[in-house]
Formats: structure tokens, C-alpha cells, sequence
């Protein structure tokens, strides 16, 4: 099965450590999480507690409490929540979890989704899939059954590309971002 670890330790090596970039739709952002995106997060009480000075950013880097709370919250709200742990392909789980992290667990759930009705070659292999978001008992059958699990990684691929292309397209104040993002695929 899957491994949350495996694909975490390559997702946070684009999400980053700490930033607060003006010009960034989501404002601060701690290891990806951000605070306008989630307010929420129990992670942001502890990270108030130091100055947003070289030394002080610095030291909330090394704070262990805030990265497993960081952790967890990605296991929990990402991971998790598209049961990634039953996929037995790692490779279409770590792309299903970058996706997901950033541009959201619904959308990706989908694109899966919509990716096996297109591979099923018009129902021969298996019935279509209710496009609804949600990676249950049906979804996980067939993609860990697929015959060609490559395919799909592929097509979730590609649409995770063209999702950053049109982010980019459509709010010109995001350009500036598209070549991070566009290393994320493939």
C-alpha cells in the first residue's frame, strides 16, 4: 500500500519552509500551509509566538511541536481524506497528494475519477464511475485493479498541469508563480 511518508517528504520539498509573500493568495504560509486557506490550522497559535525576524522565523522552523502539528495536518486533511494509504500504486498516490495539497482534495478526487471513465475503454473493462469526488470501496477497486496504472498517473498529470496553466492565464498577478508549480508536474 501506499506510504503517506514517501509522498509527504516529496511534496514538502516544493511547499517549502516559511514565507509571506504579498503577492501570494493564501498571505503567510508555514511548510505549505496557509493562513489565509486555513485559519484554523492549530499550528498558527504557536507560530504567532515568534518574531518574523531572520532569528526568529528561524528558531519557528526548528520548533518540533510546530511541524507535527504541520505533519498531521496534511496526513489528516490530504492524505486521509482520499484514503491514499489502500492505493497499492505509490506513484499515483504521491501525484493524487501533491495535486491535492495544492489545488484541492475535491478537485483532484475528481480528476481521478474522471481519468478512469475515459481508460475504461466505453465500459469494456468496468462500469463508469459517479464522478462525485469521493475515493471509496468502488474508486479504489478499480484503480488499484487498473491495467494501466501509467495512464492514469499520466492523465492526473496533465491535468494538474493545465489547472496551474489556467490559474496563470486567468490572474496574471499568479505568473509569476507558474514555473514553481509547473515543476510539480511530471
Amino acid at each position: 500500500m501506499a506510504d503517506f511518508s514517501i509522498a509527504h517528504k516529496r511534496t514538502q520539498i516544493f511547499e517549502g519552509a516559511y514565507s509571506n509573500d504579498p503577492k501570494d493568495r493564501g498571505g503567510e504560509t508555514i511548510y505549505g500551509i496557509a493562513r489565509k486557506k486555513n485559519p484554523n490550522w492549530s499550528g498558527w497559535v504557536l507560530v504567532d509566538q515568534y518574531p518574523k525576524t531572520p532569528l526568529g522565523i528561524k528558531s519557528m522552523l526548528n520548533d518540533a511541536d510546530i511541524k507535527k502539528r504541520a505533519d498531521n495536518f496534511y496526513k489528516t486533511q490530504y492524505w486521509d481524506s482520499m484514503n491514499l494509504d489502500k492505493l497499492i500504486h505509490q506513484d499515483i498516490a504521491n501525484e493524487m497528494y501533491d495535486s491535492a495539497v495544492n489545488l484541492g482534495v475535491g478537485r483532484v478526487s475528481k480528476w481521478l475519477q474522471r481519468s478512469l471513465n475515459v481508460a475504461n475503454r466505453n465500459q469494456i473493462d468496468y462500469k463508469d464511475l459517479v464522478v462525485d469526488g469521493i475515493i471509496g470501496p468502488g474508486t479504489l477497486k478499480i484503480i488499484n485493479d487498473h491495467r494501466d496504472p501509467q495512464a492514469i498517473w499520466k492523465a492526473l498529470n496533465v491535468l494538474q498541469g493545465h489547472a496551474y496553466f489556467v490559474l496563470a492565464e486567468e490572474d496574471k498577478t499568479q505568473e509569476r508563480f507558474w514555473l514553481g508549480w509547473f515543476k510539480r508536474v511530471f
